[in-house]
């Protein structure tokens, strides 16, 4: 089975050269999906946290989300995180602010 992997950062496609196993995790119920991988950083993968990761196993979509978190260490290897679209619904957070009109 063909599995490919892509990063879009800004208008470019990248497929990063992953070293050792892709991490992929679904909960059944209330929980983000989660993809984890390293990746060489060969000074040409532009990657930061917001960029879109796809990850195709025989030509079908099987994760589509977000890179969260980033580390990269001194061996030229990036630790990538990333969690698909339920991560944002799960978030708290409210901003609450008086005497404004829609518009501002």
């Amino acid at each position: 089975m063909e599995l490919s992997l892509y990063i879009q950062h800004g208008d470019a496609l990248y497929e990063p050269c992953v070293e050792e196993d892709i991490s992929f995790s679904l909960e059944r119920k209330g929980s983000p999906g989660k993809l984890a991988f390293r990746a060489v950083d060969d000074g040409r993968l532009p990657v930061s946290e917001g960029d879109q990761v796809l990850l195709k196993i025989g030509g079908v979509e099987l994760f589509y989300g977000f890179v969260f978190t980033l580390k990269r260490n001194q061996t030229r290897m990036i630790d990538i995180t990333a969690y698909d679209q339920l991560r944002y619904l799960k978030n708290k957070d409210t901003i609450i602010d008086g005497n404004l009109t829609a518009s501002e």
